[in-house]
This record gives structure tokens, sequence and C-alpha cells, in this order.
């Protein structure tokens, strides 16, 4: 994670951007694990939970692109 953080706070940051933050997303917590793998770490880190799901929340699907407009826009690279 601190490697990508370097690499896109060098190379790619524009000057009016942010630092960037890593996001590790766990399917379990294990503070054990995430206390040792972040304890040498500089750059802000975030850590949270999630669950998988077949269905979207409401509300979510008029908020994404139709498969349609994600094939079209694959299309046209």
């Amino acid at each position: 994670m601190e490697f990508y953080l370097g690499v896109l706070n060098d190379q790619l940051k524009l000057p009016e951007d942010n630092d960037a933050i890593g996001i590790i997303i766990c399917k379990t917590k294990n503070k054990t694990v995430v206390e040792y793998a972040l304890k040498s770490t500089t750059h802000p880190m975030g850590i949270a939970t999630y669950t998988i799901t077949t269905q979207l929340p409401p509300g979510y699907a008029e908020l994404l692109p139709s498969i349609e407009a994600i094939q079209e826009r694959l299309e046209g690279m």
C-alpha cells in the first residue's frame, strides 16, 4: 500500500489535489493482523469490513450506469 500511495502522490497527484489515502477492505476483522500490517505505515489509511450480496440496496440501481452504457463506453476505448 505504501508503494502505491507513494507513486500516486509523486506521479499522478495534481497540485490542487490532496495526498492519496489507502483503503483496505477486509472480509473479516482480525485486530492483530491489522495492527501488524499497518504498524510501520506513514500514509493515512482507512479500514472497513464488507458483506457480499446478490441484490443492490434500494436506491443504488439508478446511481449506476446501465449495462448498455458500460458496453458502449468500453467499445469506444
